[in-house]
């Protein structure tokens, strides 16, 4: 969090100085910084978004099937959160479902199933509205950076870890987009 802060007040000031250290091209380091900045933040407002969409439909699936409107806020902010890694809301939504079954809602349960699996699959239509393609990391990519990000930052890994994500994959394609300068090798022709 204090660094957080420190990069809010002396965002410009580690910028410049930044530009200034690096080894590249003044205009190269500009652009990777660019390039960096705009995609950590289409992913993680992008995200964000969709989760809170997802989330909210699926307590209201929920709330909707089973009548238990009165935890209807408290499930929305927690498939919201669940929503941010790979893995979903399913984690709780269909135990909750299950439980619900072998309580007596036997066809709500399977109407609940049903509804909930339509809406964990909006977000292959969701993602595309929300985040550029360009921008996006592929699944196990994603799935790799949410994982190592909880396990070395905790709760906060969800979001730091796709953004380091995206400044290895960004720092990739700016290497071989400007650097790749390496001569490739040539297969020789086989004598016959």
């Amino acid at each position: 969090i204090f660094l957080f802060f420190e990069f809010l007040v002396y965002g410009k000031k580690i910028h410049h100085s930044i530009i200034a250290l690096s080894p590249f091209q003044p205009e190269v380091t500009r652009l990777y910084l660019a390039r960096v900045g705009l995609m950590a933040n289409a992913m993680a407002k992008g995200q964000l978004v969709i989760a809170a969409i997802l989330g909210v439909l699926e307590a209201l699936v929920l709330a909707v099937c089973f009548g238990s409107w009165d935890y209807f806020v408290l499930m929305s902010v927690a498939f919201t959160f669940f929503n941010l890694i790979p893995l979903g809301a399913g984690i709780v939504a269909y135990p909750l479902i299950v439980i619900g079954m072998v309580l007596g809602a036997f066809w709500p349960g399977i109407i609940a199933l049903v509804l909930i699996s339509i809406v964990s699959n909006l977000e292959s239509f969701l993602r595309p509205k929300f985040i550029p393609k360009s921008i996006t990391l592929t699944n196990g990519l994603t799935m790799l950076s949410a994982f190592a990000g909880i396990a070395l930052f905790g709760l906060l890994g969800v979001v730091y870890g796709p953004i380091i994500m995206i400044i290895i994959v960004t720092s990739i394609q700016m290497y071989l987009e400007y650097y790749d300068t390496l001569p490739k090798v040539k297969a020789k022709p086989t004598k016959q």
